[in-house]
């Protein structure tokens, strides 16, 4: 609340520097609202290492709220969704809200704004969780509540110029799972509670049928229930009678990045690419330490009636030497002698417009997965555990609905 009063005080003060055009302008309020709820219904195969195919449907409403004072805008968006799953154990409810207040000075925007969501993952059969019977133990621990508060600027320094700075605190709060013990077992099913520092800087420029932006996002993540691991190992160290325990986990990483945008002048096709270059960093051993290629490419049309898009971007990564080491419990990795990985994911989506309130949409993404780490196989690897877990997976989701916009 404290950056929205900010802005909501300069605005007042901006207001008696420009003279009476801007104090009539409070008196000419425009609130606008704009609704969307959406049923679809598919199917869904996966999500991450969670296993579960079947029939899903999902319910989505949107509402967002903006009010024009003058020179500050205000807007409340809050977006509420529900998907069920049948025969399988991976229905999701989402709630989000939040409020964004932007104050225009001339060539100029400042903004601020804050945050806050639920994600409910219930009962989530967990495949870290093997029972005595050759069952998964159902789990909570998916389910968690974020927040984040956020200041920037948008600057124009010239024609068709625009530099954009961004800051945010984000942090996120997990469900701890009643076998979580941070003394006996302290890698096994932690929560993910962390705090986040985000960055962005982007310049972009616009000149039909050109867009180009370059910029880079930074973050610092900080985990409150995960220690770092050792180089190599893995180890951590913490356990009732042990030697000290590592540091809490940190990491940091940046991503350079450029993009470009081509749209034809009354062409309803528009071309995207774009390329980042993505680095992290484990501050303490850089067992979790990568580099990584961020390709991304897009096609949109859009007519009066149809609109269709398609995107496709991978991750590329590469670990560093600190990785992981052959030895002790560890077998070797499955191929080549550094650790890596590459997720590709696809995503189309195709509207028909019912008139000007109502649409049909259909929607399908594809999450493909490859890793050389080594495959988790009951009673072999990890020692002594009974995981069975395939870190190459494919995720896949298929929805068709009606959507009603106002």
């Amino acid at each position: 609340m404290i950056p929205l009063l900010t802005l909501l005080v300069a605005s007042a003060l901006a207001q008696d520097a420009v003279g009476d055009d801007a104090h009539r302008g409070l008196h000419d309020a425009n609130l606008d609202t704009k609704t969307t709820l959406y049923q679809g219904v598919g199917v869904l195969s996966g999500d991450g290492v969670q296993r579960g195919t079947g029939p899903i449907s999902l319910t989505e409403a949107r509402a967002l709220n903006k009010l024009e004072l003058g020179a500050v805008t205000l807007k409340v968006p809050l977006a509420l969704s529900h998907r069920q799953s049948f025969g399988f154990a991976l229905a999701e409810m989402k709630a989000d809200t939040g409020v964004e207040a932007a104050l225009d000075v001339g060539k100029s925007e400042l903004h601020a704004g804050g945050e806050l969501g639920y994600t409910l993952r219930p009962r989530w059969l967990d495949p870290y969780q093997p029972l005595p019977d050759g069952t998964l133990a159902a789990t909570n621990r998916r389910s968690y509540g974020d927040g984040e508060l956020s200041l920037g600027a948008a600057l124009r320094p010239a024609k068709r110029h625009w530099v954009d700075l961004d800051y945010a605190y984000g942090l996120a709060d997990y469900v701890t799972d009643p076998s979580f013990d941070p003394l006996t077992s302290p890698t096994h099913i932690p929560p993910g509670d962390h705090t986040a520092h985000r960055l962005e800087l982007s310049w972009r420029t616009k000149k039909t049928p050109y867009r180009v932006e370059a910029g880079v996002h930074a973050e610092r993540r900080a985990y409150t229930d995960q220690y770092a691991r050792d180089a190599g190992t893995g180890a951590t160290h913490a356990g009732a009678g042990g030697a000290p325990p590592n540091p809490l986990y940190v990491k940091w990483g940046a991503e350079p990045y450029a993009k470009l945008r081509w749209s034809p002048k009354d062409s309803p096709w528009t071309l995207r690419c774009g390329y980042g270059l993505e680095v992290q960093q484990d501050v303490y051993e850089g067992y979790y330490s990568y580099v990584g290629s961020h390709p991304e490419v897009g096609v949109d049309y859009e007519s009066d009636s149809v609109a269709l898009k398609w995107r496709s971007d991978a991750n590329v990564r590469r670990y560093g030497a600190n990785s992981y080491a052959v030895g002790g419990s560890h077998p070797p990795l499955l191929s080549g002698d550094r650790r890596r990985e590459w997720r590709v994911a696809n995503s189309v989506e195709a509207l028909y417009k019912l008139g000007d309130l109502w649409a049909v949409v259909v929607e399908a993404d594809v999450l493909v997965r490859r890793t050389n780490f080594p495959t988790y196989i009951p009673g072999v690897y990890p020692a002594g555990g009974q995981y069975d877990i395939d870190w190459n997976y494919v995720n896949t989701h298929v929805l068709a609905g009606v959507r009603y916009d106002r």
